[in-house]
């Protein structure tokens, strides 16, 4: 019984310093995405289409548990983010992965976008069209 308990209390103490790392990363990551609010997205006109671009929200996905964005008056829909497979601050883009939606050509408003962090925190900002236009 006692080999048991100790079987446990060592899992338990090598699975804490997992969790104090991803904390610590989440922590590091909240100033970061605040100080840069007004890159979280961006709308390109390409091709005839307005494409919406996550690029900046991806770089830093190992502190987020989900990405929600709102088109102009729309329904809430989900960025589907890619793995993380670091537990650093931020995480290179896979340059085969598609980091924009693409939608009909001036259809982009307005974008809401909501942050939930790894620690269960919710952030939110609502962006305009020409705020967030890229060349």
């Amino acid at each position: 019984m006692k080999a048991l308990k100790w079987m446990v209390a060592a899992g338990l103490i090598a699975l804490a310093p997992v969790a104090a790392r991803a904390q610590s990363v989440t922590d590091q990551v909240k100033p970061i995405l605040a100080m840069t609010e007004g890159n979280w997205v961006a709308v390109r006109e390409f091709n005839g289409a307005d494409l919406l671009y996550f690029t900046h929200l991806e770089v830093y996905r190992c502190a987020l548990e989900q990405v929600r964005y709102v088109l102009n008056t729309g329904k809430p829909e989900v960025w589907e983010q890619d793995n993380c497979e670091t537990e650093a601050m931020f995480s290179p883009v896979d340059p085969e992965r598609q980091i924009y939606v693409e939608y009909p050509l001036g259809s982009i408003q307005t974008v809401k976008v909501e942050l939930t962090y790894k620690d269960g925190d919710v952030v939110v900002a609502t962006f305009e069209r020409a705020a967030i236009m890229t060349p």
